[in-house]
């Protein structure tokens, strides 16, 4: 189809199955259709995030952070994008915006980035 909505969809229906060799087909088709599409950006952020393809999670997630630089999902994965890639100074910083914004989800990040042993992950202060 070309309707970006029906790519956007199907890529978070794979992305909710955990079928990310889908969902990111999906999501990047949907961005080529309506490359603002926040939730498409928002959704392949979160795969690439899966698949521990860092650098692509960060990208997205500063891609939607430009736009809105509250939204909490969005600050959790550049939090956690940053500590893979051993960025532990742009990781504190999100997190500090995240705390600030909605603490249980910051609490949440902090547990999930100390269970994965992401490096700074215990340096994050808990909320």
């Amino acid at each position: 189809p070309k309707l970006a909505n029906a790519w956007i969809n199907l890529g978070h229906a794979h992305l909710r199955n955990r079928d990310v060799g889908r969902a990111i087909p999906a999501l990047e088709k949907a961005l080529a259709l309506a490359p603002q599409a926040l939730d498409a950006q928002l959704y392949l952020a979160q795969a690439y995030l899966g698949i521990r393809d860092a650098a692509k999670a960060r990208a997205y997630a500063e891609t939607i952070l430009a736009r809105q630089p509250e939204l909490p999902v969005a600050l959790g994965i550049a939090t956690l994008a940053n500590l893979m890639t051993g960025d532990s100074q742009r990781a504190a910083l999100a997190f500090a915006r995240l705390r600030t914004k909605d603490p249980k989800t910051a609490s949440n990040i902090r547990a999930q980035a100390v269970a994965a042993g992401l490096p700074g992950a215990t340096a994050l202060p808990s909320p």
